[in-house]
């Protein structure tokens, strides 16, 4: 909670840890009238009452990039907390590591990213849960055009000798092991 060790704070705040409720209307952005000003929800708050709508408080398992804990996460927490009266908001927390791209975080605002149509043109989503599998959920991943091709052939493999399995299993005499197999 050191201001400005993630993001630099927005000038203007009376408190660096500060977070808007309400942001008042800009040219392009959708807005509400309010007691306040014409304006919207901040994010934090917008996310609290999409989900506390869509799955009650307090829900299950709340997920979103190692990046989202601060300060994100804990905004939405002391807003549900207050409006709530609840001692948590969600039961698990799960944090995933960020998508790289030659080690450099995958952004839309970096102008970095591949979206996920364009991957799957190329490769099948089988391929793809496998790549996203071979790495534990909470490290960063670097997108590999390279290595995807590779677990392409690995997949391709697998599915080669499940096949000749399958094929040997239902050419063999039927033993003991060919019929606890075809059970």
């Amino acid at each position: 909670m050191i201001a400005g060790a993630r993001v630099e704070p927005e000038p203007g705040k009376r408190n660096p840890l500060d977070f808007a409720l309400w942001k008042s209307w800009s040219e392009g952005e959708p807005w509400w009238n309010s007691p306040w000003s014409p304006g919207r929800p901040g994010w934090h708050l917008e996310c609290v009452v999409m989900s506390s709508k869509y799955l009650g408080v307090p829900f299950d398992i709340h997920g979103g990039g190692q990046d989202l804990i601060f300060p994100h996460h804990e905004n939405e927490i002391a807003i549900a907390r207050v409006y709530f009266g609840i001692d948590y908001f969600a039961r698990y927390w799960i944090h995933v590591g960020l998508v790289t791209i030659r080690g450099q975080k995958m952004s839309k605002s970096l102008g970095n990213i591949i979206p996920i149509m364009d991957v799957l043109r190329k490769y099948d989503g089988e391929v793809l849960r496998l790549y996203y599998s071979m790495t534990q959920y909470r490290k960063p991943m670097d997108f590999d055009p390279d290595a995807l091709d590779q677990v392409r052939n690995s997949l391709m493999s697998i599915y080669a000798a499940y096949d000749m399995l399958i094929e040997a299993v239902n050419e063999a005499p039927p033993t003991w092991a060919t019929r606890i197999l075809n059970c």
